[in-house]
Order: C-alpha cells, then sequence, then structure tokens
C-alpha cells in the first residue's frame, strides 16, 4: 500500500508540473500571437467613431479616413460631410450577411442618383473594405446595391 501511494504521489507532481509548464507555454504562445496579429493590424485599423482620422502618408501629407459601418439595418452614420480632397473610404461589415456590391453615385441638385463612379465587388467573407477616393463639390450616395434601404450621403462641401 505504501508503495502505491508513493507512485501516487510521484505521477500526481510530475502531473501537476507537466500541466504548469504545458498553461505557461501556452499562455506565452498566446500573448505572443496577440501582439503579433495588433502589430499586423495596427496600420489599417481605425478608432472608434465617424469622424475623419488623419494618416500619415510617406510624403508626409496626411490622408483622412472616413469610416463607415454597415449593421443590419443599414450604413452608420448615414450621413458624412467633409471638405474635399483625397479620402480612404472605409467598409467596416458588422451587417451578419455579404455585403455583395457596393457602389458610389453622384447626385445632382437633389435628383436620383447619376451612373455609378466605382461598383466594387465585395468577396464573400470579407469583412473590411477601403478605397483612395477623390471627390470634387457635390453630394455622392454609397450604397449597397442589392439593399435600397443601405445608403451613406457623402456631401463634400467648398
Amino acid at each position: 500500500m505504501l508503495r502505491y501511494v508513493r507512485s501516487y504521489l510521484t505521477s500526481t507532481k510530475l502531473s501537476l508540473a507537466t500541466t504548469a509548464i504545458t498553461l505557461i507555454t501556452l499562455t506565452v504562445l498566446a500573448l505572443i500571437g496577440v501582439t503579433a496579429y495588433a502589430l499586423a493590424t495596427s496600420g489599417a485599423a481605425l478608432p472608434a467613431g465617424h469622424a475623419a482620422v488623419p494618416r500619415e502618408r510617406s510624403d508626409g501629407d496626411s490622408l483622412q479616413a472616413e469610416l463607415l459601418t454597415v449593421r443590419p439595418t443599414g450604413f452608420d452614420p448615414v450621413e458624412v460631410m467633409r471638405a474635399p480632397g483625397p479620402f480612404l473610404l472605409v467598409v467596416e461589415n458588422r451587417s451578419g450577411v455579404d455585403l455583395g456590391t457596393l457602389q458610389l453615385l453622384p447626385v445632382a441638385d437633389g435628383s436620383q442618383p447619376g451612373a455609378p463612379l466605382f461598383e466594387e465587388s465585395i468577396g464573400k467573407g470579407q469583412e473590411n473594405w477601403s478605397r483612395r477616393v477623390d471627390l470634387p463639390t457635390g453630394v455622392y450616395v454609397l450604397k449597397q446595391a442589392d439593399e435600397p434601404g443601405w445608403t451613406c450621403q457623402i456631401t463634400v462641401t467648398p
């Protein structure tokens, strides 16, 4: 009986030591993975909110970004006002469905939108999309082609 108890205690100590080493190793690997992911995505990540966010370009000029989030109810925000000049249009898909085709259309004097300035097919499972745009003064509508209510008005003011 005493041999059995000694054997059990010895194997339990080894099991605990092995478990502790395994947990420490997994924790370190998880921290390395999280850090690597944060570093890899930090250039594309935008802060919460919908204000234009300055981005530094290599030539020293500032490039702004407009963040639009697609939710199950459509675009958030539904309207953006900005100054003329190039900017990064960023669409974050949090709708739970594929975006399909995004279109940017000009609107002349409150009339119906004109022909698309661009149409972009968003791949299945692609959650985020961005494109550099430079719009002159005017009113534009960004819309999801298959969902008539999913629109965002972009007004470029002088």
